[in-house]
């Protein structure tokens, strides 16, 4: 009889202890859930910022008539990749890249970089002109779609 209630005791006590363990690695998941989540909010915030700059920067090039210093749209171009590669690794820890929302502003991002010219000097200032307005219309439905993002 006493063995059977110590073992009783010690099977609730086991019981007790596995599921503060559990309770314990669940706080920990959505905690890491939360760090992620906001990690998404600011990366995606810093394409939309980064997409501004490059559209300032953009204008300030069409405005100098100045075909040799493109420099600072290049190194724009490439933090703009970056970022959204970034975005994406965290869009998919979280939910996968699968999500119609991701899907949409992914297909934004492709449209942008496929506008993107291989050579600044060598666009007409229509063609960049042309981008410049394509660029701010992908800023604006970046912003609509960040109404939605976790």
């Amino acid at each position: 009889m006493h063995k059977i209630k110590s073992s009783k005791y010690m099977i609730v006590l086991f019981s007790a202890l596995g599921l503060i363990i559990l309770a314990s690695y669940v706080y920990d998941y959505h905690e890491l859930r939360k760090h992620i989540e906001r990690s998404a909010t600011l990366s995606y915030h810093n394409i939309i910022l980064t997409m501004i700059a490059y559209h300032q920067e953009l204008e300030h090039y069409i405005h100098s008539h100045d075909s040799t210093n493109d420099t600072n749209l290049y190194i724009l171009e490439n933090n703009i990749k970056n970022i959204f590669s970034t975005y994406g690794v965290t869009i998919n820890l979280i939910d996968g890249t699968y999500k119609e929302q991701y899907l949409e502003q992914h297909s934004l991002f492709k449209f942008f970089i496929q506008s993107l010219p291989l050579n600044y000097a060598d666009c007409s200032l229509q063609e960049l002109r042309h981008l410049s307005s394509q660029t701010m219309i992908i800023i604006g439905e970046l912003e609509r779609l960040r109404q939605d993002t976790p």
